[in-house]
């Protein structure tokens, strides 16, 4: 009987798991229902580094970055006074 490796990462506070070791930033969105105006980011676990903005076709490897935790943003707003 095999088994299937789960990778648990973290969306906004909330757990989410994929069988998939490598998934792209789409697929990060559909697993967690991120709604599709909002940006995705990956918080960095080295202290001081800067977070990095996950685009829609960039391959994430869960196997590397186990219990990674993103976090969604709203659009910068364009108000135009």
């Amino acid at each position: 009987k095999s088994t299937v490796k789960l990778y648990r990462f973290i969306v906004d506070g909330k757990p989410f798991e994929s069988s998939s070791q490598v998934i792209t930033g789409d697929e990060i969105r559909d697993i967690a229902g991120v709604d599709p105006q909002r940006r995705l980011f990956l918080g960095d676990h080295a202290a001081g580094s800067p977070d990095h903005l996950i685009m829609r076709d960039r391959r994430v490897d869960l196997n590397q970055l186990e219990g990674a935790q993103f976090y969604t943003l709203a659009p910068p707003s364009m108000d135009i006074f």
